[in-house]
């Protein structure tokens, strides 16, 4: 069986992996807890990618404040003993503690960041999404005043996915769409976003993944990983349908490198606690990529 042929195999399992999750489960899927992009600081540091590239820094002790708001809200969390190995029970209690958070409370920075930058002006960055899931991460982009600036592109390989996106978003482009063959010219967006993808693709099938983000885009990306660490070589882990591998930092690092020239990385444990005093990261396998070309 040649290259082509087995990613063709694992893009059929990835897609049967979704099919038994309705569109009501997707729709919900990633954004409650302690993975609400509003909280998330995978999310957080992709928005203030963004924000950066659009203007500057002249927003950056506002990005620093939600940082340390995103902390106290996981502050919150922690008091339910949710941690990042949580069992089905502490899932089902992050859902309960979701609750008792008025909204108002979680909208903090969504009111701050909208109010912000509703009076901006700026040139419009291309911005493609793999993996965007039910608008998962674009659903705040909006909100918080950043989508108005993007020309935008997100797909995902799930077509009920893509159906609730197009739903909440009727005016913005999801397509059903597969990271493993992108449907763009070379260097047609000028930066990819894509959160918890790569841990879920077989050796091969994340290789060709970081090969299409390099040639896809013209100016960098900010890549995503929950499942990272400073081992030597990946831990790979087929599980039913799709992977749950651990990455190795160094090799992951080495392969954007090789490809895309210049890798930032962040290790969220590191940057929480260096930076700003908070020593319980829910994921202390959580990493972001910054990619330059």
């Amino acid at each position: 069986m040649d290259l082509m042929t087995d990613l063709s195999r694992e893009t059929e399992l990835l897609q049967e992996s979704w099919k038994d999750k309705s569109r009501e489960k997707l729709g919900t899927y990633l954004v409650k807890g302690l993975q609400n992009p509003r909280i998330n600081m995978r999310s957080i540091l992709t928005r203030h990618f963004l924000i950066e590239k659009l203007f500057g820094e002249r927003y950056r002790e506002l990005q620093r404040d939600e940082i340390r708001f995103s902390i106290e809200i996981n502050k919150f969390y922690r008091e339910w003993e949710i941690e990042c190995d949580k069992t089905a029970k502490a899932a089902i209690r992050a859902v309960e503690a979701e609750k008792s958070l008025p909204e108002e409370r979680l909208n903090t920075f969504e009111r701050k960041w909208a109010e912000v930058l509703s009076v901006e002006v700026a040139e419009k960055i291309s911005v493609i999404e793999p993996a965007c899931g039910s608008a998962n991460d674009y659903r705040y982009l909006d909100s918080y005043g950043i989508a108005q600036f993007l020309d935008y592109k997100g797909f995902d390989l799930t077509e009920e996915n893509i159906s609730n996106a197009r739903q909440m978003f009727p005016d913005a482009r999801f397509e059903v769409g597969n990271i493993l063959e992108i449907d763009e010219e070379d260097e047609s967006f000028d930066y990819l976003t894509v959160q918890d993808l790569f841990e879920h693709l077989s050796p091969a099938a994340m290789k060709a993944a970081v090969r299409e983000v390099c040639r896809v885009t013209r100016r960098g990306a900010v890549i995503s990983f929950f499942n990272m660490a400073e081992i030597p070589e990946h831990e790979i882990n087929p599980i039913r349908k799709y992977h749950w591998n651990k990455l190795s930092l160094s090799r992951t690092r080495e392969f954007f490198e090789s490809i895309c020239a210049d890798v930032r990385t962040i290790w969220i444990r590191e940057l929480l606690r260096g930076r700003y005093g908070y020593e319980h990261a829910y994921n202390r396998w959580a990493y972001v990529f910054v990619i330059s070309k």
